[in-house]
């Protein structure tokens, strides 16, 4: 294969990459609304936890690196140290891996903040770059301590040019939160576009 032929293969392979991680696809959303209705139907969420856990990783073995089932599988720890645990084991087993370098660092920003921001603008610099890095980062300049309109916008601006019609809930809660008019207008046309696209 030529090395044109090489480069195309690898460029059309990280951006199948990103957009998978900017909306759940519809199998997704279906095993998380499972896992969800499986904590609803207990009073008690450790009742509920080994048949949550057993649907995602059943979910995950067959989809692979889906960052939606993969983040729902983390938070299906009830504790931010455990999700870290199961993170960092994770992204040991996933060297290199951008969506499991989110995970690890997100997970991480209760305890370290500082070396999770320094992880996550790391990974908004590879060519990789996820999506969900920029849409962490924004969350994270979105309140308390660390609240930076400017970097907000910054890191939704990035977002938005990897994913400018998710159907990420978050995201969307995100981007009317704390985004500037424009994204919000951009993310609005875009989104009704899409839509109607699925729609048709």
């Amino acid at each position: 294969m030529r090395p044109i032929a090489i480069t195309l293969v690898v460029l059309v392979s990280l951006w199948c990459q990103a957009q998978s991680q900017c909306s759940p696809s519809p199998q997704s959303r279906k095993i998380i609304d499972q896992v969800r209705q499986a904590r609803n139907a207990k009073p008690i969420d450790a009742d509920s936890y080994p048949e949550r856990v057993a649907l995602l990783d059943s979910a995950i073995a067959k989809h692979g690196n889906d960052y939606f089932l993969l983040r729902a599988r983390m938070l299906t720890e009830p504790s931010n140290d455990l999700q870290l645990q199961w993170a960092e084991a994770r992204s040991k087993e996933h060297p290199g891996s951008p969506v499991y370098g989110v995970l690890y660092a997100s997970s991480l920003l209760k305890k370290n903040a500082a070396e999770a921001l320094k992880l996550l603008g790391t990974l908004t610099t590879s060519q990789s770059a996820p999506p969900q890095a920029y849409l962490q980062l924004a969350d994270t300049h979105s309140d308390g301590r660390l609240k930076d309109s400017q970097k907000l916008h910054r890191d939704l601006d990035g977002f938005l040019k990897r994913c400018p019609a998710t159907l990420d809930p978050d995201a969307l809660e995100m981007i009317s939160r704390g985004g500037t008019k424009e994204q919000m207008g951009e993310a609005a046309a875009n989104l009704r576009e899409q839509l109607t696209d699925e729609g048709d």
